[in-house]
């Protein structure tokens, strides 16, 4: 016990105790600056993770360093083992600048703190605003028409409307209707006013597209719904390898009309694709969609091979291909060994090629969850995805997934309410909210919610067993 005591005085002789509380001070300082700047400029999204590794890995070589060492007014000393060559001035010398070390960087902390909290502030005000502008600039693109003679480019026409749709979401002051509900008015005879109505929007864009040779011919019009007027109606014609272009300039002239300034983080500028291989990425996207089934992604999976090996730069190919090799994991048609390795892989090409392409987080963020069990990195990476487009669907729902990971059900249920915001005819976006709002104990909304989702689609089994589940357990029967 002695020799215990013995060994506590020696380390405050040598002040290692205040040098282990500066190591830790600055530390936190440090990722605190990291964390403020990461949301303020494109910092990579493993700088704070490395740098927290580092700092661990040093940790001992400080404490080391503390007890061999001391700050002096001549500079670094080496610590004198003998106590009566360690004067009480000499002590009080090395007390008052660690304390002033201390002190310095507790400042900072706490400046750091008021920052952090008002940029927080800042962009729920933001936020707000923001939605309310989007009830006024709210937009559906519906599925555009297939003006070929052999009516074989629906794949085509499916994939700009997609692609239009992805473009116009990352619009700041655009609330845009997600694919799932704009296009389950294929084929129906039913007005734009009413169509409008269902979609809670304010502007209807529609199209047609016909392919011949190497040229696109693409007609879009923007239809005031209110009025059912069209407002603005163009017509491009197109050498195919420079359709992203006419994308981001249909983008920008709703934009337009609408009175939203655009800048180059809104619309990036777009980027050359190898015809052939682009058509083979829609192609693979059409049959995904199409029968949600394995045989779907099966197809897509040898397309979107094909349409990488004419141009590995297209992002967006290695994203998808990345899902579809995921979805046949989660099948069981690949094993998890064989699987894993092609997900992460073909995710990682996707960031290579383009890392501001928000929807790579989403599956980077499954990535994380369903085969790492890395939570941590998972919110690093909706974090990510969310920062570039508040609006992405596909990254809202992970985030919510990540955010019920952690036991946050008032975080999950708000992000499955904005999802339901912009897929409002979708029977999954009212089943998913139905159940983060059983989660977070708000059970008569989940029952109103759950209901809804039957009255979409009546025959979801699931559906129906989740609303008898909640029944036996929230009443008495």
């Amino acid at each position: 016990m002695e020799s215990i005591f013995r060994f506590l005085k020696e380390l405050k002789r040598r002040n290692v105790h205040k040098g282990i509380i500066s190591y830790v001070v600055f530390s936190w300082v440090l990722l605190q600056v990291i964390s403020v700047l990461g949301s303020l400029v494109e910092l990579p999204i493993w700088l704070g993770k490395a740098v927290l590794v580092t700092l661990l890995i040093l940790f001992p070589f400080w404490v080391v360093f503390s007890w061999l060492y001391d700050i002096t007014s001549e500079g670094v000393k080496l610590t004198s083992s003998q106590k009566s060559q360690y004067t009480p001035e000499r002590n009080e010398t090395v007390n008052k600048r660690l304390n002033t070390f201390i002190v310095i960087f507790l400042m900072l902390a706490v400046i750091l703190l008021f920052v952090d909290r008002f940029r927080i502030t800042t962009q729920y005000e933001t936020k707000e605003i923001t939605s309310q502008v989007e009830q006024e600039n709210s937009i559906a693109v519906l599925p555009f028409n297939d003006m070929s003679i052999l009516k074989n480019q629906a794949y085509f026409a499916d994939g700009l409307a997609e692609e239009l749709i992805n473009t116009l979401s990352k619009i700041v002051g655009i609330r845009v209707t997600s694919r799932t509900s704009a296009f389950s008015f294929r084929g129906k005879t039913i007005d734009i006013p009413t169509i409008a109505k269902k979609l809670n929007v304010k502007y209807i864009l529609e199209g047609s597209v016909r392919m011949y040779d190497s040229i696109v011919r693409i007609n879009v019009q923007l239809i005031d719904a209110k009025k059912d007027k069209s407002t603005w109606s163009e017509t491009w014609d197109k050498q195919l390898e420079n359709i992203l272009e006419v994308q981001n300039e249909i983008s920008s002239n709703i934009a337009e009309r609408l009175e939203i300034s655009i800048t180059d983080n809104n619309i990036p500028k777009a980027k050359k694709v190898d015809p052939a291989a682009y058509r083979l990425y829609l192609e693979a996207n059409y049959e995904m969609n199409k029968t949600f089934s394995i045989d779907g992604d099966k197809k897509a999976k040898d397309l979107l091979l094909k349409s990488l090996e004419i141009d590995p730069t297209f992002a967006p190919a290695w994203d998808l291909l990345s899902t579809v090799y995921h979805f046949l994991t989660d099948h069981g048609i690949l094993t998890v060994e064989e699987g894993y390795p092609l997900v992460k892989g073909s995710a990682l090409k996707a960031v290579e090629q383009d890392s501001l392409y928000a929807t790579i987080y989403e599956i980077l963020g499954t990535i994380a969850i369903s085969y790492e069990r890395d939570y941590d990195k998972a919110q690093e990476y909706v974090n990510k995805g969310l920062s570039l487009e508040p609006n992405n669907t596909a990254v809202l729902n992970r985030a919510a997934q990540v955010a019920l990971l952690f036991n946050e059900t008032k975080k999950a249920v708000a992000y499955h309410e904005k999802i339901l915001a912009l897929d409002p005819l979708s029977e999954y976006s009212y089943y998913a909210l139905g159940i983060n709002y059983y989660y977070a104990r708000m059970y008569p909304e989940s029952e109103t919610t759950l209901r809804k989702a039957l009255k979409i689609t009546p025959e979801a089994d699931i559906t129906h067993l989740l609303l008898y589940l909640y029944l036996i357990t929230t009443r008495e029967v």
